[in-house]
């Protein structure tokens, strides 16, 4: 099922059954993963991996200044969260060298 869920950073849509697969995975909820679009020095990039039937993009992003996420989504009417996870180590290291 489709859920809309608005933040001030953001309208986000949710698939509320990949979300309960995702939080299984990774331990990560969309609600947590929307906060990562407040990060104004968030760095975003084309998920070429992904991208076949539509362009998907990541953000590696901060969530209240230290836990590092990776969000992959779509931009449609609204964003579309994919999945989210934390970010592994050289995801970091990409968030700190955008930084220097």
């Amino acid at each position: 099922m489709l859920v809309t869920y608005s933040t001030s950073h953001g309208t986000f849509e949710l698939d509320s059954a990949k979300e309960t697969l995702n939080r299984q995975k990774h331990g990560i909820g969309f609600a947590l993963a929307t906060e990562a679009f407040a990060d104004n020095q968030g760095v975003y990039r084309l998920d070429t991996q992904h991208s076949i039937e539509e362009e998907q993009l990541q953000l590696i992003g901060k969530v209240g200044g230290v836990v590092i996420l990776l969000v992959v989504f779509t931009e449609r009417e609204v964003t579309r969260i994919i999945s989210g996870r934390k970010a592994t180590k050289q995801e970091k290291n990409v968030y700190a060298e955008a930084h220097r």
